[in-house]
């Protein structure tokens, strides 16, 4: 009986070929949650500067003055983060009457960016009412 020393070229291939799908699939993965990561984070900055708007903006009722007919009206611009998202934030007022002496505003807060070609959006709706 002849005894068997070592592995052959055949054995190494295929040894290759396994730890290099495995680190393409593992590479893939970690890929999709840095993008997933920055997306949530660019979400969580566009949600906190409508609410830091809407907190602004809310004390007085004459200062939301609403339109005949409510269109998109664009209040800043800027951008979202350190990699340079540039975002729009927009406003949408409308007023109704509630009764003789109520009345409330529609306060609608849009703020759009775009994200790796994909436009993205928020929109936070809030009632601001007075009563004669």
């Amino acid at each position: 009986m002849k005894k068997e020393q070592g592995v052959t070229y055949i054995e190494i291939l295929i040894a290759i070929a396994i730890i290099a799908y495995v680190a393409l699939g593992f590479t893939q993965t970690m890929l999709n949650n840095i993008k997933s990561s920055q997306t949530s984070k660019n979400k969580t900055l566009a949600y906190n500067k409508i609410v830091n708007w809407v907190e602004t903006n809310r004390t007085d009722y004459n200062i939301l003055t609403p339109l005949s007919y409510p269109n998109w009206n664009i209040q800043e611009t800027g951008t979202l983060s350190d990699r340079g998202a540039s975002y729009t934030l927009q406003t949408r007022i409308s007023e109704l009457i509630l009764g003789e002496k109520g009345r409330y505003k529609k306060v609608d807060v849009k703020i759009s960016w775009t994200e790796r070609g994909e436009s993205q959006e928020i929109i936070f709706s809030t009632i601001k009412a007075k009563y004669d």
